[in-house]
């Protein structure tokens, strides 16, 4: 389209619109579509001290996730701002972690100086590179997953998972996200069949009149149901508790990076806090 562009996010590159926002989220709203999520990390933890060095890591409490769920959840820095937000993954042998909102470097780089400074006996596999994703959203998503996969995607809940799935003999994971509003999916695939995906997607999604939307129009969706996002009113945060989340932490857990900031505020009173938005007339 006329707009088609190039925009940064997390180090790398995406189209932020394809045609224009308007029509784009249009299509979010009442139809099919596709965007490039490959700007999300991938990181794959085993060990015996897997779980414990997301449990450092984690606003939220990972010790009660069960498999084949998602945790969505942050990672502050210790004055208790957002560094990073991440989903959080018990696939059975190992989990897995996938950050959003910051280089993937800077995720590899912190979970290697906290499993040092702990001695946990982890071993960390950055799978970025290898791993890539593509968002599945719209009203009608489901109806193209099932045509695809089969009947069972209907019973797939919010912060589930479904693996072994194919498209043309094309293996990919299903991660059922809804960051759009109901019926959003995060296909994850092998980076060197991404593209033979996303095709095979737009083939089959033909009679739904799929088409691809960049990040403009799903950050509009997000703002419609009041999820943070990290790349817009979250890093204008002084603190994790001004913003109007929907991860849920533990106040009993063991130590996390900047717990002692949280508690701090928690005493002292949120000094501010987003509870919405208004548009000021002839200025909107």
């Amino acid at each position: 389209g006329k707009r088609n562009g190039v925009g940064w996010r997390d180090g790398c590159a995406v189209c932020p619109v394809y045609q224009s926002v308007e029509t784009e989220y249009r299509k979010l709203r009442e139809g099919v579509t596709l965007t490039d999520c490959s700007h999300f990390g991938h990181f794959r933890l085993e060990g015996p001290d897997a779980l414990r060095l997301i449990d450092r890591l984690s606003f939220a409490d990972p010790q009660r996730l069960a498999a084949d769920r998602l945790l969505p959840s942050y990672a502050l820095h210790e004055d208790g701002s957002l560094f990073f937000e991440m989903l959080v993954a018990d696939a059975g042998d190992s989990y897995r972690l996938i950050p959003e909102g910051i280089d993937p470097l800077e995720v590899a780089a912190l979970l290697h100086r906290v499993a040092a400074s702990r001695s946990f006996e982890v071993a960390i596999v950055d799978e970025t590179q290898t791993r890539s994703f593509i968002g599945l959203n719209g009203p009608y998503a489901w109806e193209l997953l099932k045509d695809v996969i089969g009947p069972g995607v209907i019973g797939l809940r919010s912060l589930e998972s479904l693996s072994g799935n194919q498209l043309d003999g094309i293996l990919f994971a299903l991660h059922r996200v809804d960051k759009a509003g109901e019926y959003g999916y995060l296909l994850q695939v092998d980076s060197d069949y991404l593209t033979a995906l996303w095709q095979q997607l737009l083939q089959v999604g033909q009679r739904f009149d799929i088409e691809p939307v960049g990040y403009e129009a799903w950050d509009l969706c997000k703002l419609e149901n009041r999820l943070t996002n990290i790349h817009r009113e979250a890093r204008l945060a002084n603190h994790v508790l001004e913003l109007n989340t929907r991860v849920l932490a533990r106040r009993d857990r063991r130590e996390y990076l900047g717990r002692g900031a949280v508690e701090t505020t928690l005493a002292e009173g949120v000094k501010r806090r987003l509870v919405g938005m208004v548009l000021e007339e002839e200025r909107a």
